[in-house]
Protein backbone atom coordinates (compact mmCIF):
# COMPACT_ATOMS: atom_id res chain seq x y z
CA UNK A 1 0.00 0.00 0.00
CA UNK A 2 2.72 2.69 0.62
CA UNK A 3 4.75 1.77 -2.30
CA UNK A 4 1.25 2.24 -4.33
CA UNK A 5 1.08 5.67 -2.58
CA UNK A 6 4.10 6.92 -2.71
CA UNK A 7 4.39 6.21 -6.62
CA UNK A 8 1.13 8.02 -7.06
CA UNK A 9 2.22 10.73 -5.13
CA UNK A 10 5.37 11.50 -7.32
CA UNK A 11 3.41 10.68 -10.43
CA UNK A 12 1.30 13.92 -9.26
CA UNK A 13 3.83 15.56 -8.02
CA UNK A 14 5.69 15.20 -11.60
CA UNK A 15 3.00 16.76 -12.92
CA UNK A 16 2.73 19.72 -10.70
CA UNK A 17 6.49 19.83 -10.77
CA UNK A 18 6.15 20.58 -14.56
CA UNK A 19 3.80 23.20 -14.00
CA UNK A 20 6.17 24.86 -11.29
CA UNK A 21 9.13 24.54 -13.43
CA UNK A 22 7.69 26.89 -16.45
CA UNK A 23 6.80 29.30 -13.72
CA UNK A 24 9.69 29.50 -12.07
CA UNK A 25 11.97 30.15 -15.74
CA UNK A 26 9.42 33.18 -16.05
CA UNK A 27 10.03 34.49 -12.60
CA UNK A 28 13.71 33.82 -12.40
CA UNK A 29 13.72 35.91 -15.38
CA UNK A 30 11.14 39.05 -15.14
CA UNK A 31 10.91 38.80 -11.24
CA UNK A 32 7.06 38.56 -10.94
CA UNK A 33 4.45 36.09 -10.81
CA UNK A 34 2.79 34.81 -13.60
CA UNK A 35 -0.59 34.18 -12.43
CA UNK A 36 -1.82 33.65 -16.08
CA UNK A 37 0.41 30.27 -15.85
CA UNK A 38 -2.11 28.07 -14.40
CA UNK A 39 -4.81 28.97 -17.15
CA UNK A 40 -2.32 28.15 -19.69
CA UNK A 41 -2.64 24.48 -18.10
CA UNK A 42 -6.29 24.76 -18.39
CA UNK A 43 -6.15 26.25 -22.43
CA UNK A 44 -3.98 23.21 -23.11
CA UNK A 45 -6.42 20.94 -21.78
CA UNK A 46 -9.41 21.76 -23.50
CA UNK A 47 -7.34 22.28 -27.00
CA UNK A 48 -7.00 18.34 -26.36
CA UNK A 49 -10.10 17.38 -25.27
CA UNK A 50 -11.86 19.50 -28.50
CA UNK A 51 -9.10 18.05 -30.97
CA UNK A 52 -9.94 14.94 -29.93
CA UNK A 53 -13.77 15.26 -28.76
CA UNK A 54 -14.95 17.24 -32.48
CA UNK A 55 -12.08 16.81 -34.96
CA UNK A 56 -11.38 13.07 -34.07
CA UNK A 57 -7.66 13.54 -33.82
CA UNK A 58 -5.98 10.21 -32.10
CA UNK A 59 -4.73 10.83 -28.80
CA UNK A 60 -1.35 11.72 -29.44
CA UNK A 61 -1.91 14.24 -31.72
CA UNK A 62 -4.33 16.21 -29.85
CA UNK A 63 -1.73 15.45 -26.30
CA UNK A 64 0.70 17.36 -28.91
CA UNK A 65 -1.82 19.69 -30.24
CA UNK A 66 -2.49 20.95 -26.87
CA UNK A 67 0.49 21.92 -25.76
CA UNK A 68 1.39 23.77 -28.60
CA UNK A 69 -1.35 25.64 -28.01
CA UNK A 70 -0.58 26.28 -24.36
CA UNK A 71 2.77 27.23 -25.76
CA UNK A 72 1.20 29.53 -28.51
CA UNK A 73 -1.11 31.17 -25.76
CA UNK A 74 1.93 31.97 -23.47
CA UNK A 75 3.90 33.22 -26.24
CA UNK A 76 1.32 35.87 -27.48
CA UNK A 77 0.68 36.96 -23.45
CA UNK A 78 4.44 37.85 -23.41
CA UNK A 79 4.40 39.61 -27.21
CA UNK A 80 1.24 41.48 -26.29
CA UNK A 81 1.16 42.26 -22.91
CA UNK A 82 3.85 41.56 -20.74
CA UNK A 83 6.36 43.11 -23.34
CA UNK A 84 4.22 46.27 -23.75
CA UNK A 85 4.59 46.53 -20.13
CA UNK A 86 8.78 45.85 -20.00
CA UNK A 87 9.29 48.22 -22.68
CA UNK A 88 7.17 50.71 -20.87
CA UNK A 89 9.99 50.78 -17.94
CA UNK A 90 6.84 50.02 -15.70
CA UNK A 91 7.04 48.33 -12.27
CA UNK A 92 6.95 44.62 -11.72
CA UNK A 93 3.46 44.99 -10.11
CA UNK A 94 2.18 46.04 -13.44
CA UNK A 95 3.15 42.83 -14.90
CA UNK A 96 1.34 41.12 -12.09
CA UNK A 97 -1.75 43.05 -12.53
CA UNK A 98 -1.69 42.44 -15.88
CA UNK A 99 -0.94 38.69 -14.96
CA UNK A 100 -3.59 38.75 -12.31
CA UNK A 101 -6.29 40.48 -15.93
CA UNK A 102 -5.01 37.80 -18.41
CA UNK A 103 -6.02 34.37 -15.93
CA UNK A 104 -9.20 35.94 -14.88
CA UNK A 105 -9.88 36.63 -19.11
CA UNK A 106 -9.19 33.07 -19.45
CA UNK A 107 -11.20 31.52 -16.52
CA UNK A 108 -14.37 33.45 -18.33
CA UNK A 109 -13.91 32.75 -21.83
CA UNK A 110 -13.80 28.88 -20.33
CA UNK A 111 -16.69 29.56 -18.55
CA UNK A 112 -18.66 30.73 -21.34
CA UNK A 113 -17.43 28.83 -24.29
CA UNK A 114 -17.60 25.13 -21.93
CA UNK A 115 -19.99 25.90 -19.45
CA UNK A 116 -18.80 24.51 -15.73
CA UNK A 117 -19.21 21.01 -16.39
CA UNK A 118 -16.43 18.47 -16.18
CA UNK A 119 -15.29 17.08 -19.14
CA UNK A 120 -13.31 14.28 -20.34
CA UNK A 121 -11.50 12.62 -22.75
CA UNK A 122 -14.15 10.93 -25.74
CA UNK A 123 -11.47 7.61 -25.48
CA UNK A 124 -11.20 5.33 -23.27
CA UNK A 125 -7.32 5.13 -21.37
CA UNK A 126 -5.77 2.46 -19.93
CA UNK A 127 -6.52 1.86 -16.36
CA UNK A 128 -4.65 -1.67 -16.21
CA UNK A 129 -2.65 -2.58 -13.07
CA UNK A 130 0.82 -3.48 -12.49
CA UNK A 131 1.31 -5.49 -9.28
CA UNK A 132 4.79 -5.01 -7.72
CA UNK A 133 4.90 -6.87 -4.51
CA UNK A 134 1.68 -6.78 -2.56
CA UNK A 135 1.21 -3.00 -4.16
CA UNK A 136 -1.23 -2.11 -7.39
CA UNK A 137 0.10 0.39 -9.45
CA UNK A 138 -1.75 2.25 -12.52
CA UNK A 139 -0.09 2.09 -15.91
CA UNK A 140 -1.47 6.10 -16.15
CA UNK A 141 0.57 6.96 -13.00
CA UNK A 142 4.00 5.03 -14.45
CA UNK A 143 3.02 6.69 -17.98
CA UNK A 144 3.30 10.19 -16.73
CA UNK A 145 6.37 9.80 -14.37
CA UNK A 146 8.15 8.41 -17.39
CA UNK A 147 6.87 11.50 -19.52
CA UNK A 148 7.86 14.23 -16.74
CA UNK A 149 11.20 12.10 -15.70
CA UNK A 150 12.17 12.82 -19.88
CA UNK A 151 10.87 16.18 -20.43
CA UNK A 152 12.99 17.49 -16.55
CA UNK A 153 16.13 16.17 -17.79
CA UNK A 154 15.64 17.33 -21.34
CA UNK A 155 15.43 20.58 -19.53
CA UNK A 156 18.20 20.59 -17.03
CA UNK A 157 20.22 20.01 -19.92
CA UNK A 158 18.92 22.76 -21.95
CA UNK A 159 19.63 25.02 -19.56
CA UNK A 160 22.90 23.36 -17.91
CA UNK A 161 24.97 22.93 -21.06
CA UNK A 162 23.39 24.87 -24.08
CA UNK A 163 24.14 28.39 -25.11
CA UNK A 164 20.15 29.41 -24.63
CA UNK A 165 20.65 27.46 -20.97
CA UNK A 166 23.69 30.06 -21.06
CA UNK A 167 22.03 33.00 -22.24
CA UNK A 168 18.65 32.43 -19.81
CA UNK A 169 21.10 32.55 -16.85
CA UNK A 170 22.73 35.57 -17.83
CA UNK A 171 19.32 37.27 -18.22
CA UNK A 172 18.54 36.05 -14.84
CA UNK A 173 21.19 37.37 -13.35
CA UNK A 174 21.56 41.20 -14.97
CA UNK A 175 19.55 41.36 -17.97
CA UNK A 176 21.11 45.10 -18.96
CA UNK A 177 24.86 43.17 -18.73
CA UNK A 178 23.76 40.19 -21.09
CA UNK A 179 22.11 42.72 -23.73
CA UNK A 180 25.41 44.43 -23.69
CA UNK A 181 27.18 41.38 -24.28
CA UNK A 182 25.23 40.73 -27.35
CA UNK A 183 22.59 38.95 -25.78
CA UNK A 184 19.02 39.04 -27.58
CA UNK A 185 16.62 39.31 -24.38
CA UNK A 186 13.75 39.83 -26.14
CA UNK A 187 13.79 36.33 -28.08
CA UNK A 188 15.22 34.40 -25.11
CA UNK A 189 12.37 35.95 -22.94
CA UNK A 190 10.09 34.89 -25.18
CA UNK A 191 11.57 31.66 -26.11
CA UNK A 192 11.49 30.71 -22.13
CA UNK A 193 7.37 31.64 -22.21
CA UNK A 194 7.20 29.30 -25.43
CA UNK A 195 9.06 26.95 -23.04
CA UNK A 196 7.01 27.05 -20.09
CA UNK A 197 3.70 27.49 -22.35
CA UNK A 198 4.76 24.02 -23.34
CA UNK A 199 5.42 22.24 -20.33
CA UNK A 200 2.24 23.68 -18.68
CA UNK A 201 0.32 22.28 -21.59
CA UNK A 202 1.93 18.93 -20.96
CA UNK A 203 1.08 19.41 -17.19
CA UNK A 204 -2.39 20.41 -18.60
CA UNK A 205 -3.33 17.00 -20.63
CA UNK A 206 -1.63 14.49 -17.80
CA UNK A 207 -3.62 16.12 -15.18
CA UNK A 208 -6.81 15.71 -17.62
CA UNK A 209 -6.04 11.91 -17.79
CA UNK A 210 -6.30 11.59 -14.42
Amino acid sequence: MFLQQLVTGISVGGIYALLATGYSLIYSLLDFSNWAHGEFAMVSAYIAIVLSSFMGMPFVLAAVGGMAGGALVSFLCERFAYRRIRRNGAPNMFLMIAAMGLSNVFQQAANLIFSGQYRSYPFKLPVSTIKVASAYIGVLDLVSLAITAVIITILVYLINKTQFGLNVRAIACNAHAAKVLGVKVDRCIATVFVLAGALAGVAGVLYGMK
